[in-house]
Order: C-alpha cells, then sequence, then structure tokens
C-alpha cells in the first residue's frame, strides 16, 4: 500500500513536470524559427527529448501502479474474505447454540437498491414537461418502482429495500414475482427487507401488518423486518409508554420470526440509547440497525457500537440523500463535487459515487443508494473491483460533519 501511495505520487509529479516544460518552452518552439540559430534548435531537440522521456516514465509508473493496485487489492480482498468467513462461522455456531441448531440467513456485505419515495407507477409527466423531453431540455421522468427492480437485477442487485411507508411493496412485490417467472432470478437470491410503520407499532398491528406487506410481496416470507422508528412523529407520549410500545411491537417481531414469515429482525433508525434499551428485553437480538450514514454523516460512535454487539450495519442516503428529507434537501451534489472525493475517485479510474460505496462496504456497511435510472443503478453497483487504501479511507471518515439530512434519531423519546 505504501510503495502504490508513493508510485502515484511519483505519477502526480511527472504530471506536474510536463505540465510545467510545456508551459516554458512550447512558445519558444512555436514561434518563428527564422533567423534562429543552432543553439535555438539545439534546445529544442533536448525539449522534445525530455518531454519524450516524461511520457514514458508517465507510462512505467502507470503500469507499475496498475501491478501494485491489483495485488494490493487481491491481498486485502482475501484477507477481507477470512475474517467476513471466521465471524460469520463464530456466529453462525452462536446462533445454533442458542436456537437449537436453527440458523438465521445472513445479511449480505453488498449493496442494496434503496426504493423510498419511487412509487409503484412512474407519475405521468405534464403536457410541458413532455414537450421538454421530446426537444431534449427536460429532466428524464422518475421511474416506477418495478422499472427499477427490473434494472436493478439485471445489473446484478439481489437485496431491496422497502418499507410499509414507502407504499410500494405492491409494484415491488410484482416485478420481483415476473422476474423470478422469467428466471432471472430465483427467491433463494434475493434478500428481501420491509419495516413497519409506527402506525403499525403494538402486538396485534404488527403482526397484522406483517400478513399485509407478504400479501403485497406476493412471498411467503421476507428475509428481513425492520422496527422503522423507535416511536410515532405525531405523539409525544412518555418515555415508559414509548419504552413498551418498542416492546410489544418488538415482541410481535419474534413471533413472526418464530412463525417462518420472518427470517431476521432488526431495528431502523434506533440510536445508542434506543438500541441499548432493546438489548436488555429482547429475546432475539437484533440482526441489523439502519440508520443514515455518508461522509458528512459518518456515525462512527454507532458503527462501532453496532459492530461491538454483532448488528449489521445498513447505510441509506450512502450518496447524500437528495431530496431525502424533502425537496431540495440532501448534500448529494457537495460530495460527488467535493476535492477529496473526486481526487481519490481519479486515482481509480471511479466515480465519486463509486468511492463513497466502497468506503461503506470496507467499514462492513451494507449500503442501499436510491437511483431512477439504469446507467445509475449499474455504477453504483459495480464497486467490487477496487479497494481502497487505509490513507483514503482516513480522508473521507475526516469529513465527517455530523451533518443529519433525514432526522436525528437521537431526539426521540
Amino acid at each position: 500500500s505504501k510503495c502504490l501511495l508513493h508510485i502515484r505520487s511519483l505519477k502526480q509529479v511527472l504530471i506536474s513536470l510536463r505540465a510545467e516544460m510545456i508551459r516554458r518552452f512550447q512558445p519558444r518552439m512555436l514561434s518563428d524559427y527564422r533567423g534562429r540559430s543552432a543553439k535555438h534548435f539545439e534546445c529544442s531537440f533536448f525539449f522534445v527529448l525530455a518531454v519524450v522521456c516524461c511520457e514514458r516514465a508517465l507510462n512505467v509508473t502507470h503500469t507499475l501502479g496498475c501491478v501494485l493496485h491489483r495485488a494490493t487489492r487481491v491481498v486485502h480482498l482475501d484477507a477481507r474474505q477470512k475474517v467476513i468467513a471466521g465471524v460469520a462461522r463464530e456466529k453462525s455456531s452462536c446462533q445454533a447454540s442458542e436456537s437449537g441448531g436453527q440458523v438465521a440467513s445472513p445479511l449480505p456485505l453488498t449493496v442494496g437498491v434503496g426504493t423510498c419515495l419511487v412509487p409503484n407507477e412512474a407519475p405521468q409527466p405534464s403536457f410541458f414537461e413532455s414537450l421538454g423531453g421530446v426537444f431534449g431540455m427536460g429532466a428524464a421522468a422518475p421511474c416506477g418502482v418495478g422499472e427499477q427492480i427490473g434494472w436493478s437485477l439485471q445489473a446484478g442487485y439481489r437485496l431491496v429495500d422497502t418499507a410499509q411507508r414507502y407504499e410500494n411493496e405492491a409494484g415491488i412485490g410484482d416485478a420481483l414475482a415476473k422476474a423470478m417467472a422469467a428466471g432471472t432470478v430465483s427467491r433463494e437470491e434475493l434478500f428481501v427487507t420491509t419495516k413497519v410503520w409506527v402506525e403499525a407499532m403494538g402486538y396485534e398491528q404488527t403482526l397484522r401488518s406483517i400478513e399485509k406487506s407478504l400479501a403485497k410481496l406476493r412471498l411467503s416470507y421476507v428475509d428481513l423486518l425492520l422496527l422503522h422508528w423507535p416511536g410515532d412523529f405525531g405523539q409525544t407520549p412518555s418515555l415508559k409508554e414509548c419504552r413498551e410500545t418498542r416492546l410489544y411491537t418488538w415482541r410481535a417481531m419474534e413471533q413472526a420470526m418464530k412463525d417462518g414469515r420472518v427470517r431476521n429482525i432488526g431495528v431502523a433508525n434506533f440510536g445508542k440509547r434506543h438500541l441499548l434499551e432493546l438489548l436488555e428485553f429482547a429475546e432475539v437480538r437484533p440482526a441489523v440497525n439502519q440508520f443514515e450514514v455518508h461522509p458528512f454523516n459518518t456515525r462512527s460512535e454507532l458503527v462501532e457500537l453496532c459492530q461491538r454487539e454483532g448488528i449489521q450495519v445498513m447505510g441509506y442516503s450512502p450518496l447524500g440523500g437528495r431530496n431525502a428529507g424533502g425537496a431540495g434537501t440532501g448534500v448529494t451534489d457537495e460530495l460527488l463535487q467535493h476535492p477529496t472525493l473526486t481526487l481519490i475517485a481519479a486515482n481509480h479510474g471511479k466515480t465519486s459515487a463509486q468511492v463513497m460505496l466502497r468506503w461503506q462496504i470496507q467499514r462492513g456497511i451494507t449500503p442501499i443508494p436510491k437511483a431512477s435510472s439504469s446507467e445509475r443503478l449499474a455504477e453504483n453497483f459495480n464497486v467490487f473491483d477496487f479497494e481502497l487504501l487505509a490513507e483514503e479511507m482516513a480522508l473521507i471518515g475526516a469529513l465527517d460533519r455530523g451533518a443529519f439530512v433525514v432526522f436525528d434519531d437521537e431526539g426521540m423519546p
């Protein structure tokens, strides 16, 4: 890794040297040669020779850098896979002993497809929007969730994230049924997540909502069921009432898991206080905590707590959450243009978005970005052929400023 970093530094020096030579001497070469002395032509010759040598040196350093990068990536990925495999074996043995041999399916460390705010059907454009699209002046029309899922499966995605609140479970169910019928994907390959909304919290309400979700998704079980929020936004109940509501809801989710309607259960938007409270009374420990994570809000303390407790982290709004908290919200544009991210992206021949997603994966986080075009979906999934250096990981982590795009969950009762 250190050799690769030195090679990249040398490459940047050579690029700067080449640019400086061209800036200083090229105007003289292009000027009128009449009346020039032999000394002038001799200087011009050595200028061309120096530029050629610089180009050759650049080619050599680029080739050497590529070789070192591939070697480093193979070593890092091999070591990471061994660690992940060891952790998986340890977790499996613990779960098997605790549950009488029955082991829950693990959450894949991959890129999932987020579907928040994606409707069942694509909204019909207005007359002026249609006219703008015809003449190339309009933005691409938002897609429906069926199109999004179809493109995602073709690009290689297998983890699909939805929720009762998103009101698109039916559209996702139709898209998945169509893909399975066509042989594009099997049920065993899919990892489907949905969430219990706050209005369905409580024992009986939660069980009924799970059955409704399964019917809409056209599935006999979901791979992961999350409690969407710690409490209800529209009410201000006491801490005791909130705790009891979470307890009854969690008991219903545990029962659904026992009944085989759910393979794994977890939470979303749970801060440190909510998570520690849940661990006190949970008979089945949460497998996942899903919350907002991006370079401007790294959530390092909460990530470390989850990983210390054996809870997998799913990160939503991993690219900054454009419009996630309402129209005009999010820091996506600022992140995509940030010089630290663009420089790292250039070093790897990737985009800033791909660098952010790779940063999450190397932290052990499963990101679930949202995209509304087949090109963006494919780009977001193409993050498994490179590895960020430790120095690059640290530079991205240093961008943290605790900026919430959606909601600061610690403020909830």
